[in-house]
This record gives C-alpha cells, sequence and structure tokens, in this order.
C-alpha cells in the first residue's frame, strides 16, 4: 500500500478499493442485475394484482385461483430446464446466452402489458390464462439463459457478491413495484403492467449492447468444457448434471423446494391477506412487502460476503431458520404494526437465503453445464411455484378463508428446509459444498 493511498480519508480509500472491486470483479453483474430488476418488477406486480383481477374480473374462489397460479407455471417447469441444456450446447455468433434472452423478449413483454386487458379483449378467462401462460413462458425462456451469464462471466470465488448485486437489483425491482406503482394501478390498472414491460425491453437491448465487450473482458474459461464432452441431446446433458452430483444435489433441490413453496405463499396471497387478516387495503399491503424488500436490498451484497466468510449452505441455514421464527410470530400476532415490524428482519433473513442459493447450486455444476444447472434450479422454483398456490387456496378454503394459514405454512416449510440444508451438511460435511 503506497504512502498516498493511506494519506487520504480512509472513506475515500475505501470507495475507491470497492470500486476497483467491482471494475475488476462484477461489472456484468450490474448489467445483468438490470434485466433482473425489470424481471423481478413485472414478477412483484404479477404476484400482487393477477390474484386480484381473477377475482374481481372473473369471480374465482381462493382455490380456483390457485389452481390458475398452478397452471400458469407449468409449461414454464418443462421449459426451463431444456432451455437451460439448450443454451449450454448452442454456437452462435452471438454467443450462447444472448440470441435466446433476445428471441424471449418481444413475447413477455408484450404478454405482460396485456394480462389487465385480457379479460376484456379476449372476452373471458381463456383469454387471460393463454395471454399469462404466452408472458411466463417467455419469461422463462429469458431467465435461465441470463442467469447463466452470471457464472459465465464471474469467478466461483466471487458469485455470492455477485449474485448479492444482482439481487440488489432485482430488491430495487420490488420497490419499484411496489411503493413506485401502487398509486400508478390505483388511477389506471393497465398503467404499471406498461411500466414493466418497457424496463424490459430498455435492459435486455442495454445488456445485448454490452455483452460483446462484458465477454471480451470477463469470460470465465471452464476446464473441461470442450464441445466434444458436451451431450447432443438436451435431456440426456440434464441427465448427466445429476449423475455427475446425486449425493448432494436432490437435497439441495429438495430445501429449494421447500422454502420456495413457502415463500410463494405470501407472495401469492399477501394482498388477499392483508385485506382479509390485516384489515388494509391491497396498496397497502404493497407498502408493507416494500418494507421486507428494502430490508433485503440493503442486505444483499452484505449477505454475499457472509455467504462467502462462513460458508453459503451454513448462510442460508441460518437464514430459513430466521424466517421461520419471524413468520410464526407474524401468524399468533396478525397485526399490521406487527407485521412492519418483523417485515425488516424478515427482508435480511431472505437475503441470507436467497442471495447465496444460486451459486450453491452452481458449485454442484460440471465445467459446461453451467446453463443445464440453473434450469434445474429454475425447475425447482417453478415445481413449487405450481404446488403452492393449490395446496395453500385448498388450505386457506378448508380453513374457512382463513388466509393467515398460508403464514402457517411460510413458517413450517421454512423451517423442514433449514433441516434438510443441516442434513446435507451432516451427510456431505467436507464435500465442498460452500
Amino acid at each position: 500500500m503506497s504512502p498516498l493511498s493511506t494519506s487520504r480519508p480512509p472513506l475515500v480509500y475505501q470507495l475507491r478499493v470497492a470500486k476497483e472491486a467491482v471494475a475488476a470483479h462484477y461489472v456484468p453483474a450490474i448489467f445483468i442485475g438490470l434485466c433482473y430488476m425489470a424481471i423481478a418488477t413485472m414478477w412483484t406486480l404479477y404476484s400482487a394484482y393477477v390474484p386480484v383481477l381473477l377475482q374481481v374480473d372473473f369471480g374465482l374462489r381462493i382455490a380456483a385461483i390457485g389452481l390458475v397460479m398452478m397452471l400458469d407455471n407449468l409449461l414454464a417447469l418443462l421449459v426451463q430446464p431444456w432451455i437451460g441444456a439448450r443454451s449450454d450446447r448452442l454456437r452462435s455468433r452471438w454467443g450462447r446466452r444472448l440470441p435466446i434472452i433476445v428471441a424471449g423478449m418481444p413475447l413477455a413483454a408484450a404478454g405482460f402489458a396485456l394480462i389487465p386487458l385480457a379479460g376484456h379483449i379476449f372476452d373471458g378467462l381463456a383469454g387471460f390464462i393463454a395471454i399469462v401462460m404466452v408472458m411466463l413462458v417467455s419469461m422463462a425462456i429469458m431467465r435461465v439463459p441470463l442467469f447463466a451469464l452470471m457464472p459465465d462471466l464471474t469467478q466461483p470465488e466471487h458469485r455470492s457478491t455477485a449474485n448479492g448485486i444482482i439481487n440488489l437489483f432485482g430488491g430495487i425491482g420490488i420497490l419499484i413495484a411496489t411503493l413506485g406503482l401502487g398509486w400508478l394501478y390505483r388511477i389506471d390498472r393497465a398503467g404499471p403492467f406498461m411500466v414493466g414491460a418497457v424496463l424490459l425491453v430498455a435492459s435486455t437491448l442495454l445488456l445485448a449492447a454490452a455483452l460483446p465487450k462484458l465477454t471480451q473482458r470477463y469470460a470465465v474459461g471452464e476446464n473441461g468444457a470442450d464441445d466434444e464432452v458436451i451431450p447432443t441431446n438436451s435431456w440426456r446433458m440434464l441427465r448427466n448434471v445429476l449423475a455427475d452430483n446425486w449425493r448432494s444435489v436432490p437435497l439441495l433441490l429438495l430445501a429449494i423446494l421447500l422454502y420456495t413453496f413457502g415463500i410463494n405463499a405470501i407472495e401469492t396471497f399477501f394482498s388477499l391477506y392483508g385485506r382479509s387478516v390485516l384489515q388494509i387495503t391491497e396498496d397497502s399491503a404493497l407498502a408493507i412487502l416494500g418494507v421486507f424488500f428494502v430490508a433485503y436490498i440493503l442486505a444483499s451484497i452484505p449477505a454475499g460476503m457472509v455467504g462467502q466468510r462462513f460458508g453459503r449452505r451454513q448462510t442460508m441455514t441460518a437464514g430459513l431458520a430466521a424466517i421461520s421464527l419471524l413468520v410464526l410470530l407474524a401468524f399468533f400476532l396478525r397485526s399490521a404494526p406487527a407485521m412492519l415490524a418483523i417485515m425488516p428482519l424478515g427482508g435480511v433473513a431472505w437475503a441470507l437465503v436467497n442471495t447465496n442459493a444460486l451459486p450453491v447450486v452452481l458449485a454442484t455444476s460440471t465445467p459446461g453445464h453451467a446453463a443445464s444447472t440453473v434450469g434445474l434450479f429454475y425447475a425447482t422454483t417453478t415445481l413449487a411455484s405450481i404446488l403452492s398456490p393449490v395446496a395453500n387456496g385448498w388450505f386457506i378454503d378448508l380453513g374457512g378463508d382463513n388466509y393467515n394459514l398460508a403464514i402457517l405454512s411460510t413458517s413450517i416449510a421454512a423451517g423442514l428446509a433449514a433441516l434438510v440444508l443441516l442434513l446435507m451438511g451432516r451427510l456431505h460435511r467436507g464435500s465442498g459444498g460452500r
């Protein structure tokens, strides 16, 4: 360290070091994060308002709403792992990821913008569901190769922090939806959907423009990833990923399935929970979620650093245990002030989980299979998203429209996921699954 640098104020020096670290390792994460910001904005609006549209426009009961929310993920379950393997196999002048990302973007944006209008345009529920399916399948096509860019352009030892940066942008997107666009929904319910679509188009075009230079500077070489060893069949490629990691992957995917099942219960039914249990409006419920995501945003990058320092799996386990206890407390207290007090702690805990999840999964990936592994990760989260709305909708109906049961479901699922990760650690201690 030079005398010149030590003579500067500590804060200025730390900012300089941080800037150099970002330039050296994390610039790709910023561009990926901008796309994720748009996707997170869209996804939050979808989860908040589609159940309300189904209830208000079509008069569906909760179990039927859960069924619709399950159906619109069904094709995504099949698409994501196949697209991941396809992306790993693709060879083009624009690379493996960009052609698929750009191909999915127009339909994803157009489908999303049409959601609040679909019931009127097509005069019925079938048209609404068709538009939602188009949007979600297109989003699934984009998402896997987008997130596969992170391991393509980030060294393994920096992936938790890079994912923290990406999740920070995702948190900003959620904040845009929860705090920035709630007022627009009250003016014109199509407005937030239009904003989300525009954000997706703009961020994707920006990534497409920057990706050639990012690849030239940051591309990560993968030893053993020669074209000759990559299977020519996408499903065989996925089978190889599972076969190479059969001792650790099933437990890891089970934990991801469980906690996604629980978190999805809150995402799907929180607006209705706010109206029924907390006695607040939909936009007020979104504002409470905004508090959660402010804490999540602030904790995203530190959570990645914690994962790199103390172990990613161990960090996820601690975060899941905290979520289980906090949500259980909310189940008993049943008040908006209590939820406001719990949400910041929950946001920090969720950052510990969500920031480290994808790097843990990528640690099981063999060379040349990054997108296939990401595809399995998102297939698991999609499966949970299929099961959760219908199962929790049935649970709520069985309890006499008691939306507080969705909160209980989240607590149980997060606690079980923490136990699975603990079991994984005991069975595979010293296996490198950090």
